[in-house]
C-alpha cells in the first residue's frame, strides 16, 4: 500500500506525508533540493519503460531525506528512506519497504492531478523558489494514456489525446469534491 499527499507548497517549501505500508512518514522539503511531487513524478516515468534504480534527495533545513527506488523485473518496487542530518552523522529514521509498482505510480498521478488541479500550472511554478515548472508532460506519459511515436529523429505525441487526459483526470476530482 502507498499514498503520497502534498499537505502544503509554499514558495520553497512542501509538507509531504507518505503511508507506506501502514508506515507514515512526514517531511518538510524546502528549495536546497528537489520538488517532492515533481521528483517522485520523474521517476515515475523513468521507470515506467524499464526497472531500475532512482536516486532522489529532498532537502530540509537542516537535514535529508534520501530515497533510492529500485524496480524489479517482478514489477515490486523497493524504496529505501533515510531521514539523516546534513553531516551524515545523526539518523533520525529509516525505513526499506517493498510495494507494487503500479500502487506507487497510481498514488503519484492522483496526487500530481490533485496538486494541478489546486495550484494549475503558474501557481505551481510560482510556489517553488526556483521557479520550478510543474512536470505535466512527464504526468500524462505516466498516466498511460500518451503514447509517443518516432518519425526518424523526431518524437511526436497528440495533443489532442493529451488534452483529453487533462480534462478526463481532472473531472474526477471534481466528481469527488
Amino acid at each position: 500500500m502507498f499514498d503520497f499527499h502534498v499537505k502544503n507548497l509554499s514558495y520553497g517549501w512542501c509538507q509531504v506525508v507518505m503511508l507506506i505500508n501502514d508506515k507514515e512518514i512526514h517531511y518538510n522539503a524546502s528549495y536546497l533540493g528537489q520538488n517532492p511531487l515533481a521528483s517522485f513524478i520523474d521517476a515515475c516515468e523513468d521507470l515506467y519503460n524499464e526497472e531500475g534504480t532512482y536516486y532522489i534527495v529532498w532537502q530540509a533545513e537542516p537535514g535529508m531525506l534520501e530515497i533510492t527506488l529500485d524496480l524489479k523485473d517482478d514489477n515490486q518496487l523497493y524504496l529505501d528512506i533515510i531521514d539523516k542530518d546534513g553531516d551524515n552523522e545523526s539518523i533520525y529514521g529509516e525505513w526499506h519497504e517493498i510495494i507494487p509498482f503500479e500502487a506507487f505510480a497510481s498514488a503519484i498521478v492522483s496526487e500530481g492531478f490533485r496538486v494541478l488541479n489546486t495550484y494549475g500550472l503558474y501557481g505551481y511554478q510560482c510556489a517553488w523558489s526556483d521557479h520550478t515548472e510543474f512536470p505535466l508532460s512527464n504526468l500524462l506519459h505516466i498516466t498511460g494514456n500518451i503514447q509517443i511515436k518516432t518519425i526518424g529523429d523526431s518524437y511526436i505525441s497528440d495533443i489532442a489525446k493529451e488534452i483529453e487526459c487533462l480534462q478526463e483526470n481532472l473531472s474526477k476530482l471534481e466528481i469527488t469534491q
